[in-house]
């Protein structure tokens, strides 16, 4: 066990630091949600050898208490305080910051909106998030 653990740590120790280019994003859109429905406003695969860093979420709509939002990595809750979304957080010009959210590549990212109530609603969002590339 000692030779495996002086191999890895040789082989950490010699590693490069890793570098990486950032590219920051912002998105913003609206869509009418039919009553019962639930609608994909946005939509991200982060491409392979990258990552994505969710730094700023805001939402609105003109009903509140029963609409809510979700921020989905692969059809999954992102972290347990966006599974269900029922309140304003920021606004397409004042996000709310974001932390822990990360997506790997290869995954997906979702803002789903969910309308169960009896008529349709206009929802939207805005995101902002980093990308790395390494170089």
């Amino acid at each position: 066990m000692r030779k495996f653990l002086k191999g890895i740590l040789g082989w950490i120790l010699k590693e490069p630091p890793i570098t990486a280019t950032t590219e920051t994003f912002t998105e913003t859109t609206s869509q009418l949600v039919a009553a019962g429905t639930a609608v994909d406003l946005y939509t991200l695969t982060v491409p392979s050898r990258c990552s994505m860093q969710l730094i700023g979420f805001g939402n609105n709509s003109l009903v509140w208490g029963t609409v809510f939002w979700e921020i989905l990595v692969d059809g999954l809750s992102a972290y347990p305080r966006t599974a269900r979304i029922y309140d304003q957080i920021g606004l397409e010009s004042g996000r709310q910051a974001f932390q822990n959210i990360n997506v790997l590549g290869g995954h997906t990212l979702t803002i789903r909106a969910t309308n169960p109530s009896a008529a349709d609603c206009m929802m939207g969002m805005a995101l902002e998030y980093v990308l790395f590339y390494p170089n």
